[in-house]
């Protein structure tokens, strides 16, 4: 077993070709409560859509048994919110290199007609080959499910319109929430403050700190985080001004330093995991998907919050 929460457990698993594989289950119990089954399916069902270089694949999953479940590669690698503990403000040029990566990966998202809403470093794994977005429990799809509602995110990484809780959202959501990513690898803090109150407060101004911020990164940041959904870049736009052609795949790995290359190579040279690295991310014929580990959170502001009706996370 990885992990257990109180929605249920994580387990490293190896399947009859030698593959390692995490499998995500619902616990029994809570699977008997139709609103929580059907929170699982839908996170199940997001991730089945997305198929991007900068995602996870879902190998198979069963969300109508007793215990519910969905399987994907273990992927041995730690989140960007470790990266930034482990090494502070990251330099802009890998900045720029991770952030091209997450909006390939949002673009491939939106082309499905889902909105993530929960994009933070947390959610973002990071491999030798690049980032991975992951985690897609609290997505909205558009045209399979009613329009959420009530706040659902990380206040920390919360766009207005969330923090508004507005009946529907739209790529340009996810589009703030990565502005506020690339702040918060390139300050080595988050934009918004600490404590709650002062993120939401600093978030409805639209007030962001970004004192310290490079040049490079400063107006795309911005634009990203404007207040008006409309006038933000799309998730193309900002992969192309990052790194120009990223969006078609013109997209090196990120050139780490050498405290982040000690703690990649740190996850991927587990031997419980060394088989995950090498054939899960290269397994021809499976749908890229997400899967997640619970991540360690330091503050309120960064913890994921969901409206009652909200699916598993």
């Amino acid at each position: 077993m990885l992990g257990e929460g109180g929605f249920g457990r994580v387990y490293l698993c190896q399947d009859a070709e030698g593959l390692m594989v995490a499998v995500k289950t619902l616990h029994a119990h809570l699977a008997a409560a139709p609103p929580i089954k059907r929170g699982f399916a839908h996170e199940v069902r997001a991730a089945q859509r997305v198929d991007g270089r900068f995602t996870v694949p879902v190998i198979a999953a069963d969300t109508d048994g007793a215990t519910p479940w969905m399987a994907v590669p273990y992927v041995a690698a730690p989140s960007l919110q470790e990266l930034v503990e482990h090494c502070g403000r990251l330099e802009p040029g890998l900045v720029r290199s991770l952030g091209a990566g997450i909006a390939v990966a949002l673009s491939a998202i939106h082309a499905q007609g889902i909105v993530h809403l929960d994009l933070k470093p947390a959610n973002v794994l990071l491999t030798e080959d690049g980032p991975r977005v992951i985690d897609f429990g609290i997505a909205q799809i558009e045209r399979l499910t009613e329009p959420r509602r009530g706040f659902a995110g990380t206040y920390a990484y919360a766009s207005p319109e969330q923090l508004r809780e507005q009946a529907a959202f739209t790529p340009a959501s996810d589009v703030f929430s990565l502005g506020t990513v690339l702040a918060r690898l390139a300050l080595g803090r988050s934009p918004w403050g600490r404590d709650t109150p002062s993120v939401v407060a600093r978030i409805r101004a639209g007030s962001p700190d970004l004192a310290g911020l490079p040049k490079e990164l400063a107006e795309l940041v911005r634009r990203c985080m404007h207040p008006d959904p409309e006038r933000r870049p799309t998730a193309d736009e900002v992969a192309e001004v990052l790194v120009p052609g990223a969006g078609a795949g013109r997209l090196d790995p990120p050139s780490l330093p050498e405290r982040a290359r000690t703690l990649v190579a740190e996850h991927a040279t587990m031997p419980t995991t060394r088989r995950a690295r090498t054939q899960a991310l290269t397994r021809p014929h499976i749908p890229p998907v997400p899967m997640v580990p619970a991540p360690t959170l330091a503050t309120a502001a960064d913890t994921t919050v969901t409206a009652p009706d909200a699916p598993m996370t």
